[in-house]
Formats: C-alpha cells, sequence, structure tokens
C-alpha cells in the first residue's frame, strides 16, 4: 500500500452567476482534514480564500507528479458541474464566462492514466447539469495533469461520483448545518463502516483494517439513500463509481463498528432492508439475460432490478435502441434508413453517391441508398429543420438511425438480406439484436464499464465474437476499454475491425493510444470526426487536430449519444463536405 500519498482538495460555493452553494468549501476543508489524518500531504483549495483559479490546482497537482515518489493521488471536487458532450466539468470561480475556467474530467482522468503515480483517485461531489445557453456550451475547461512526453508508468484511476448523468448532488441539513450527502456519506464510510466494508491488510507486519476503494461504491448508494429518506428529501440518489484498482488499494483506515444500543433495540420492529442496486447492476443483469445467462438474480434483487430499470429509464432506452425500421434491402446493399424526423439531403465522401429514395416524416422512415466505390465512406446526413449527424457509411450493411427531440439517440448496423453477411447474421440475429439494444442502453446511461476483469473478459468475449456483424458493438467495446485502460484491447478492436471493414473507425483509431495522429487524407478512416459524442473529449488528450470547423463543432452539439451538430453549424459541415472540403 502507497507510502507517500498526496491529495489536492477543491471546493468552490461561488460560480458566476450559478446559484451559490453553502457546503462545498467546507466539505472539501473536512474531507482534506481527514486525508491529513490518514498520513496524506494535502492542498486544500476553496473560494473562501478568493476566486479559484484552473491555475492553481494545475500547480498543485504538478507539485505531486514532479517529484516521482509519490504512491497515491487524490483529487476532490466540491462545487458545481455541467454535463457537456458525454463528460463532467467541474466549473471553477469565473466560469460560464471564462470558458476555461472549469476542469475536464475525462481528459484530466486520461492524463492521470500517464502520470507515473500508481494509484489515482478522482472524486467528484458535483451535479451533472446540462448548459443551456451558446455561453454554457463553449466552456471546455483545462487538464490538471502535466502534458509533457516523459515515459512513465501507467496509473490505475478510480473514479467516484455523487450523480449519474443529468442528475442533482444534493446538500441538506445534517445535524443542523447544510452538507453534501455524498460527501458526508464518504466520510462516514470510515468513521462508521458497515461490516462488510472492512477488510484486513498486512503492512510491515502489522494487521490494520481498511475500506478499500472496491468496496465503497454500494456503500456509498445505501448511505445516501437512508440520508435522503432520513431527512424527507424524496428522491432516490444514485451515485456512480469506476474502480479499477486491485482490492487492497484504499484511501483511508476504518475505524471499528459499533452498534448503538438504540439501534439494537429497534433492529427486530425494522423492515429487512432491500439490496442495494445501483443503474450499472441494471445494465449487467441486463446484458447478462442478452446473453442468455441462466444465474440471474432471483427474489428481491431481482424485483429491485425491475422497478430500476422502469424508474431509470433504461428499459425505455432499450426498447428504443430496438427500434429499427423495416429496412431489409437495398440492391445495392448499402443505405440508411431514419426513423423520428425527416431527411433533408444527404452526402457520401470519395466519389460514392447518396439518393434519398424517400425523405420520411418521422412516422414513416426516411430511406437513403448509396452507391459505393470503397468499402467504407463517409456520409453526413442532414435532418428537417437543419440537425446533422455524421457516420460510417460501411458495404453491405443498413444502418438504422433513431432520432428523438432532433438527437439522434441509436444508430445500428444490420447487414442488408441480400448481402455475404446476412448469411453469418441471420441465425444470430434475436440474440445479437437483444445485445446490441442492452449494451446501447448501458452506454446512453454511462454505465457501460469493463472494470471487473473476470466480467469484462466473458462480456469482451461475446462482443468479440459479434464484431464483424455489428460495428456498433465494436465501437462500444472500445469506448469501454478505453476507460478499463485496457489499451491492448483497443488496439485488438482496431485491427479486427480494419481486417472485416478493410476501414478504420474515427472513434476506435482515436482510442488507440499507440496510433500517434489522425491523418483526415486517408481515406481509410471514416467518418471524418468522432460518431459518438463523448469522442470529442478525447481529441486534446491524443493530439488529432481537426480542421477549425470542425474542431469548433465540439460547443455546438446537442446532448445526445450520437454525434448531432446544432442547425447553423451543420449547414456549414455540410456545405464544406459536398465542396470537398472535409471528406
Amino acid at each position: 500500500m502507497p507510502r507517500r500519498r498526496g491529495a489536492v482538495v477543491i471546493g468552490v460555493n461561488k460560480t458566476g452567476n450559478l446559484q451559490p452553494l453553502e457546503s462545498a468549501a467546507d466539505g472539501a476543508e473536512a474531507f482534506g482534514n481527514w486525508l491529513t489524518s490518514e498520513g496524506f500531504e494535502v492542498k486544500v483549495i476553496t473560494d473562501k480564500a478568493g476566486k479559484v483559479k484552473a491555475q492553481e490546482i494545475q500547480s498543485a497537482v504538478e507539485s505531486f507528479v514532479q517529484p516521482g515518489n509519490f504512491d497515491q493521488l487524490v483529487i476532490y471536487f466540491s462545487g458545481h458541474g455541467y454535463w457537456k458532450n458525454d463528460a463532467e466539468l467541474w466549473l471553477l470561480s469565473d466560469a460560464p464566462l471564462d470558458a476555461n475556467a472549469a476542469v475536464s474530467w475525462v481528459e484530466t482522468a486520461e492524463f492521470a492514466k500517464d502520470c507515473g503515480i500508481p494509484s489515482v483517485v478522482m472524486i467528484s461531489d458535483a451535479c451533472r447539469s446540462i448548459p443551456a445557453t451558446p455561453k454554457d456550451l463553449r466552456v471546455r475547461g483545462s487538464i490538471i495533469f502535466p502534458n509533457d512526453d516523459v515515459a512513465r508508468s501507467r496509473a490505475k484511476v478510480d473514479k467516484f461520483m455523487a450523480a449519474v448523468v443529468g442528475a442533482p448532488a444534493f446538500e441538506i441539513p445534517i445535524d443542523g448545518k447544510k452538507q453534501s450527502v455524498f460527501t458526508h456519506c464518504l466520510l462516514g464510510a470510515f468513521a462508521e463502516p458497515d461490516a462488510e466494508l472492512i477488510k484486513v491488510v498486512n503492512e510491515d507486519g502489522v494487521a490494520i483494517s481498511v475500506i478499500p476503494n472496491r468496496r465503497l461504491g454500494r456503500f456509498l448508494q445505501r448511505c445516501m439513500t437512508r440520508k435522503m429518506a432520513v431527512y424527507g428529501v424524496q428522491y432516490n440518489p444514485r451515485p456512480d463509481a469506476e474502480v479499477l484498482s486491485d482490492e487492497d488499494i484504499y484511501i483511508g483506515k476504518a475505524r471499528p463498528p459499533t452498534v448503538m444500543v438504540e439501534e439494537a433495540v429497534e433492529a427486530p420492529r425494522r423492515k429487512p432492508e432491500l439490496p442495494v442496486i445501483q443503474l450499472r447492476d441494471v445494465a449487467e443483469a441486463a446484458i447478462s439475460r442478452a446473453m442468455d445467462k441462466q444465474d440471474g438474480p432471483s427474489g428481491s434483487k431481482a424485483r429491485v432490478l425491475e422497478q430500476m430499470s422502469r424508474e431509470s429509464g433504461f428499459e425505455a432506452a432499450i426498447e428504443q435502441a430496438r427500434s429499427v425500421a423495416e429496412i431489409t434491402h437495398f440492391e445495392t446493399e448499402t443505405g440508411f434508413a431514419v426513423l423520428g424526423t425527416a431527411i433533408e439531403a444527404a452526402a457520401i465522401s470519395n466519389g460514392g453517391h447518396a439518393d434519398v429514395v424517400q425523405p420520411g416524416n418521422g412516422r414513416d422512415p426516411g430511406v437513403v441508398r448509396l452507391h459505393m466505390r470503397k468499402q467504407a465512406h463517409s456520409l453526413v446526413l442532414r435532418f428537417r429543420g437543419g440537425h446533422t449527424t455524421v457516420l460510417a457509411a460501411l458495404q453491405g450493411y443498413i444502418g438504422h438511425v433513431l432520432v428523438e427531440h432532433q438527437r439522434v439517440v441509436n444508430v445500428s448496423y444490420i447487414p442488408s438480406v441480400n448481402s455475404q453477411r446476412w448469411g453469418d447474421y441471420q441465425p444470430r440475429r434475436e440474440r445479437l439484436d437483444k445485445l446490441r439494444a442492452a449494451v446501447a442502453a448501458a452506454v446512453r446511461l454511462g454505465v457501460f464499464r469493463l472494470d471487473e476483469k473476470e466480467e469484462a473478459w466473458k462480456l469482451a468475449e461475446r462482443i468479440r465474437v459479434f464484431k464483424g456483424l455489428d460495428p456498433s458493438l465494436g465501437l462500444f467495446a472500445a469506448y469501454a476499454y478505453s476507460d478499463a485502460d485496457r489499451r491492448e484491447d483497443v488496439l485488438s478492436v482496431l485491427r479486427y475491425m480494419r481486417d472485416d471493414l478493410t476501414a478504420d473507425l474515427f472513434d476506435v483509431r482515436l482510442l488507440a493510444r499507440s496510433i500517434n495522429s489522425i491523418d483526415l487524407r486517408e481515406e481509410r478512416i471514416v467518418p471524418f470526426c468522432p460518431m459518438l459524442t463523448q469522442g470529442w473529449n478525447f481529441l486534446r488528450a491524443r493530439k488529432v487536430e481537426l480542421p477549425e470547423l470542425l474542431y469548433d463543432a465540439q460547443d455546438e452539439l446537442e446532448p445526445a449519444l450520437w454525434t448531432t451538430f446544432k442547425p447553423e453549424r451543420g449547414r456549414l459541415i455540410f456545405d464544406a463536405f459536398t465542396e470537398g472540403q472535409l471528406r
């Protein structure tokens, strides 16, 4: 376990003209004090002493990374947050007026993986609200880890978040004082741990009781649910966690669990507590069913899973992902069908040709027939009203696009019945459709994870079987592998899909870290920008330069799983594409 440990703890009560918080700075100080008692070297940065600047945070992080002799680094933030382009931004004092007055969560986590500190723990006690105005959307944030080319050992980055996508993080009166529920429960995990949280480890011949990072997620869900109920808040909190570290990695020791006399007396009268279920459990159960696993949950756990599936929108997301048009055949073997809106125009790269056979009307599908000169092309679709998306057109596949509120929420690639792929697809169709829908729903809600080694391997093997039949599954797998820092597996996806499609999907090439650059003149790369919205967050981390028209487009994306440009930017991109400026 770490011998030298550092922490940067940030608390921002007042951000621009947003509603001031009461507990962020105090919570940061309390967390910093606790870390100090655990032997950490701590730098606490709050707006009690003045505005919090990105440079101040960067300098604090650098002071721990540069020496090269720290074993663990904790980054904690409490304050306001945005959810932009399928990623989190921590807002600092001058946001949103200053577009750089924020911390980019995804990019910071990516740089942290190469910082050389074996264990990095990122803790976000922030809401994930959706930016609503053009000014808000231009906030991109800063990266707080050094951007250098020094070869360092890889870190395992653990992430703890107070809320899932679009959900609030609550501060409520606890013991007569406004406190963050998430931070209160996080500290409570060590001060008053449940027995199942504790693991005894041996350090220098001494047995000590600790709380491994791997055991914190379910406790936070259970504790926050209890606290909200006790204080009368009618909301089911959904904290999130992604833990890559081993079972013996921890940030704090455990005090011995205690049982209050009053609790012991009252216990027999209490109703049995329901199983602690997280949204990722719902996703895992749905994916397991899709893979025909027979050892699924039963009893109360199954009932709670079903309830959360309905209430969280996961069930609805699966149904949406299974919504495809009854278009199964093109004489050219390749095309697209669009549900939910009308097609205004379509264009394809590299000398191909796109025919809008029928524009559709939102109810009846819009249909585009593609004449391909190569195995893969970039395709730009402009919908009624001007919203635009960019997708890979792949020989032998019909792309089924689902649009909701002018946002692309799902894309499925299904072999045309007259293609050579149909014979392999048809006998597996039912199971593949279920798996694709379950994975797509998990990705859409941000809980498709491959951080559990054994389960990751099992699921990956199933997806690997189907990558040649549905490129969207390979795409999703590449993102999950990247999140879990399974770099060789990302490269494996890239090579496998390249052999099958004779093309590189932009997103997969972007995620393959050993590929240092993307040259858009390389015709094998399709399309010319990320297909998934979250891919835009990796451009700086992967040092990929796009034309200014495209690079600036990341500030004009709709909050959707698949890249959807707002009308004005979409028209500019469509025109540039048809004029040959993009390929």
